[in-house]
């Protein structure tokens, strides 16, 4: 029942996407894999290899973090995490459900939505503040993800400062 309803918790974070969903998204699957671990369905021998990867893949994950605005290249963050490149690519999607470039475009996007609700800077100004290198794509990337375009987010955001 706790597995059930962390899946849940886990799924509504990830639906919502309410500022500070991934780290929510995060807790979530650390959470469902201490009860994985506890109840035996992961071997516990297998547990410090499991340990292993997500310590691996945490220093890509931060990695991303502290460069987002930079060109990030899978072959970059393999070396980074002392990888072969397609192990790498192979294991960063199973542990995260994205693949690198996917996982970046998130990153980038939930930064881009904090700028446009803190700041008075241009959607063009944020795209490339971001890393992205045109505003035709951090507009179809943006959408995608968040569901709306970034132009949208920006008038409701004026329209609820109006409100206050």
């Amino acid at each position: 029942v706790r597995m059930l309803n962390t899946m849940h918790e886990m799924l509504k974070e990830f639906n919502d996407k309410e500022y500070g969903y991934e780290m929510y998204v995060k807790g979530y699957i650390y959470l469902l894999l201490a009860d994985l671990l506890r109840l035996e369905v992961i071997e516990k021998r297998n547990y410090s290899d499991v340990q292993m990867y997500l310590t691996k893949i945490d220093v890509a994950l931060k990695y991303i973090e502290n460069n987002y605005t930079d060109e990030i290249s899978v072959e970059q963050l393999s070396q980074v995490c002392h990888y072969n490149y397609y192990y790498f690519s192979r294991l960063f999607k199973q542990l995260t459900g994205k693949n690198v470039k996917e996982y970046i475009d998130h990153v980038r996007v939930r930064e881009a939505e904090k700028l446009l609700t803190v700041t008075d800077m241009k959607i063009s100004e944020i795209a490339y503040a971001v890393g992205f290198g045109c505003v035709a794509s951090f507009n179809r990337i943006f959408k995608k993800i968040r569901g709306y375009s970034p132009s949208n987010y920006n008038q409701s955001k004026k329209f609820n400062n109006k409100g206050l």
